[in-house]
């Protein structure tokens, strides 16, 4: 065995093992192929327009807001976008690509910690060049691969930030300590692009050559050990040179990033009431929680936002944690005469860590994503001597060797089977935030799972949830969806007091000005919600729908200047989409004789535009007439009415009736009047099924449209037929997208 770090037994050895993890891997984590999408993928990729054409790879480069539809988590990070980009190409929003490449991913960083375990073994342990000694990189990675602490990392799709980064890092450095510096400074501005954090690696490389400066010193001098000499030896002009391509990359990504993310962006991420000191004090505190979740990986928390803060050095629980890494760090020191590796991989380690978990303040204390590559790392430091005592057992007699051999398998079955059952928290969004409230109760995971209970239609648990959440933190989010369901119930005034708080408190985003914009339309408060629509569009991602709101707000007072102006923005950005808005951006246009007349005005001109000149004269046809417009939005109120009486009546088949004569009249006034005329379906289990009935065949006798099949399948969810709700959720998706 030599010192390379990829001098395998032979070629034959690293693809049969790596064959072997691929289907370790792919068998542990089989059941996750069918998981919804959870958190920040939510915005990122399910929300997000830039991931679906190949075309706005170029975009990813220069535009950070290409990364997600929620303005405040935009972030540089072209490699991911273009990973998610491939993943959407291949089988748009079915999990499956998605979930593969996670797992593909995880599996290759096994088979690297491998190989970087391998080339520190023999400055660990003393090499005897024992099969069992062969054997140990492989164990570590294996272990690696299978343990539970990795799990939240693979299932969460928007966490592949941390995966890639490893994938990216982790060659980096075994090129590096084989020299081969050029193909390390590829891999290390493979990583920076993937995330901002891979600026860590410059510390592991440069802790490398101390490393190699240490061994060359005392192979040639017989001298001991000491850490700080070598720091400075290691100083000079030849690391310089080494370093000047990656420092070059370096000084590149972070002009690029300067130039398109905005300040603000960093402002958000930190958590306003936790500054440097108090963030530091916690983080020594996290590192004990990271290794003891690796050693006891039990009550695992996926979004864990109740770490308590701590707020002195003088707190028991922080000078527990100080005192513990005095010690070890006294241990490395001592050790680094005779071992010196111990201590360069410890602060490898640290340094890897210490973007997110030193001195920045960021709005969550413990993560899962940030200690899955220093952990893998640090995992080396403690396994290596582990394993090599129980090499030692395994000579002593068959019943040691037996019991031993039988332990470690055990502990690997127990890891695969505990990563297989933590898996099921991440199939459904309930089952994720159902999970996070019951081990650790946040303001997040209250919102979370009161949004999932109020999708359903769920009314009493969404509302106690949502409140839950406000009590835990004044978030806008909350506050939103409190005004959601409020305004869903009929409590308009409430709805409109929750709407004005959200606004109060979303200083840096669009969203509640423009659920607040979308909720005085309906009250017909048009110019109040204009002036929230504008405001908004300076804070805004996703420009198109935003426009098309403007516009219906400029005709609602009376302005069809400014309506058409904003209905052709919307027109240039997609014209079929803004074509199939016209009904909705025109409905005030029907309000009284004077809008009529604004009516008139608006779609006078708008004919002058290609593919609007047929609707356009239509809809001046009906304008031209009110008489027979009043009429028919009587008849149409008349049958909507008569609609929702016999769903309430549990008679769906003449609810069915109604609905489509109503259909006939007014196809778009049906589909939003559809709410009115299917509550009393959400009333209990017999209503459920009437529900189900009822949506099964509108489906068939007005097919195409999405939210049919979106409340099929929340109805079916509720009669715990999961194949019929996944089936029609996804007909819903793809339609709606």
């Amino acid at each position: 065995m030599n010192r390379s770090g990829f001098d395998l037994s032979s070629l034959k050895a690293l693809l049969v093992g790596g064959l072997l993890f691929l289907l370790l891997g792919i068998g542990v984590y089989y059941n996750t192929f069918d998981h919804e999408f959870h958190l920040d993928s939510t915005w990122g990729l399910k929300e997000n327009h830039a991931v679906r054409d190949l075309s706005n790879i170029p975009s990813y480069f220069k535009d950070p807001f290409t990364l997600t539809s929620l303005r405040a988590n935009a972030d540089y990070r072209p490699i991911l976008q273009i990973t998610y980009a491939l993943n959407y190409a291949i089988s748009e929003y079915n999990m499956w690509s998605w979930h593969l490449t996670q797992i593909l991913l995880h599996v290759l960083n096994a088979l690297f910690i491998v190989l970087l375990a391998r080339k520190f073994l023999p400055y660990l342990i003393d090499n005897n060049n024992t099969k069992w000694q062969q054997a140990i990189p492989w164990i570590i990675g294996l272990l690696f691969l299978l343990h539970p602490t990795a799990s939240g990392v693979v299932n969460y799709n928007w966490a592949r930030s941390s995966l890639l980064t490893t994938t990216f890092a982790l060659p980096c450095i075994l090129l590096w300590t084989n020299g081969r510096v050029y193909w390390a400074d590829l891999f290390f501005a493979l990583a920076m692009f993937t995330k901002v954090e891979a600026i860590s690696i410059l510390g592991v490389l440069l802790l490398w050559d101390i490393f190699m400066m240490n061994q060359s010193m005392n192979s040639s001098k017989g001298s001991s050990s000491n850490f700080i000499r070598d720091v400075i030896k290691c100083l000079n002009y030849k690391t310089l040179k080494r370093f000047s391509v990656i420092l070059l990359i370096t000084l590149v990504y972070f002009i690029i990033r300067n130039a398109v993310v905005p300040d603000f962006l960093a402002e958000i991420r930190h958590n306003a009431d936790v500054g440097p000191y108090h963030y530091m004090i916690t983080q020594i505190s996290a590192w004990w929680h990271y290794i003891g979740n690796w050693w006891a990986p039990v009550n695992l928390i996926a979004d864990d936002l109740s770490f308590p803060v701590y707020r002195s050095v003088l707190e028991p629980t922080v000078i527990l944690a100080i005192c513990g890494w005095i010690m070890v760090v006294i241990f490395l020191i001592k050790l680094y005469r005779t071992r010196p590796a111990y201590l360069i991989i410890s602060l490898m380690a640290l340094a890897i860590i210490s973007p997110t978990s030193s001195i920045a303040p960021l709005a969550e204390m413990v993560n899962e994503h940030r200690p899955y590559m220093p952990i893998g790392i640090l995992s080396i430091i403690w396994l290596v001597p582990l394993l090599n005592l129980i090499g030692q057992w395994l000579l002593r007699s068959p019943l040691i060797k037996l019991m031993t051999v039988g332990g470690l398998v055990v502990v690997l079955l127990s890891f695969s089977f505990t990563t297989f059952q933590r898996n099921k928290a991440f199939t459904t969004w309930e089952n994720y935030w159902s999970d996070v409230v019951t081990k650790a109760p946040s303001w997040r995971s209250h919102l979370n799972l009161g949004n999932s209970f109020m999708k359903k239609g769920d009314w009493g648990p969404a509302e106690f949830h949502l409140l839950k959440s406000v009590e835990y933190s004044n978030n806008f989010y909350a506050l939103c969806s409190l005004g959601i369901l409020n305004q869903s119930l009929g409590k308009s005034d409430r709805a409109r007091q929750y709407y004005n708080k959200a606004v109060n408190v979303d200083i840096y985003n669009s969203i509640a000005l423009e659920y607040r914009g979308a909720f005085l339309m309906t009250t017909k408060e048009y110019d109040l919600a204009f002036e929230d629509l504008i405001n908004a569009l300076p804070k805004a991602i996703n420009i198109w729908p935003l426009y098309t709101k403007i516009a219906q707000a400029a005709a609602g007072k009376g302005d069809w200047k400014k309506a058409l102006d904003y209905t052709l923005k919307a027109n240039e950005l997609d014209p079929e989409k803004t074509k199939g808005m016209i009904p909705k951006i025109a409905t005030p246009f029907w309000d009284n004789p004077q809008q009529n007349n604004q009516g008139v005005s608006f779609f006078t001109e708008l004919a002058k535009v290609d593919i609007y000149n047929s609707i356009s004269l239509q809809y001046l046809k009906d304008l031209q007439d009110p008489l027979s417009e009043g009429k028919k939005l009587s008849q149409m109120n008349t049958i909507i009415a008569q609609a929702q009486s016999a769903s309430s009546k549990g008679d769906w088949e003449l609810a069915l009736k109604y609905t489509l004569k109503a259909k006939n009249i007014d196809p778009k006034q049906t589909s939003i009047d559809i709410v009115k005329i299917a509550t009393p379906f959400w009333e209990n289990t017999q209503q459920h099924e009437r529900g189900v009935s009822f949506f099964t065949e509108l489906a068939k006798q007005w097919p195409g449209q999405w939210w049919i099949h979106r409340n099929w399948s929340v109805l079916a969810g509720l009669l715990g037929d999961k194949e019929v709700e996944r089936s029609q959720e996804d007909i819903s998706q793809s339609l709606k997208n």
